[in-house]
């Protein structure tokens, strides 16, 4: 059933103005997207907060795995450092290949 047609039908069985039922539709429909915009304002302060929450114990586990030189900082670093340049070097690779197979050459 159409807006419009459910005004219509709600007036005529109630006796109500037009005017009247498409006002309080309107302002249910505000109330409603109002309700949904709170939910989602409420899962992303949540999800920001976990994530501060696991970012803050991950450092902290780092730097007592450091005080009690458990952990190479330097040593961690660089393989991370190598790690992610292969990983890049792999996408530099890929993207040139999509590069040469789809733009026409000059």
């Amino acid at each position: 059933m159409y807006r419009d047609e459910m005004i219509s039908e709600i007036s005529m069985r109630c006796n109500i103005p037009v005017e009247d039922v498409a006002d309080v539709l309107e302002e249910e429909e505000n109330i409603i997207e109002e309700e949904r915009y709170c939910k989602k304002r409420k899962k992303k302060i949540a999800f920001a907060c976990f994530m501060t929450t696991a970012i803050a114990a991950g450092c902290a586990a780092v730097y007592i795995l450091n005080q009690k030189n458990k952990l190479d900082i330097e040593k961690a670093k660089n393989e991370i450092e190598k790690m992610m340049k292969k990983y890049v070097d792999k996408v530099e690779n890929k993207v040139e290949k999509i590069k040469n197979e789809y733009l026409p050459e000059r």
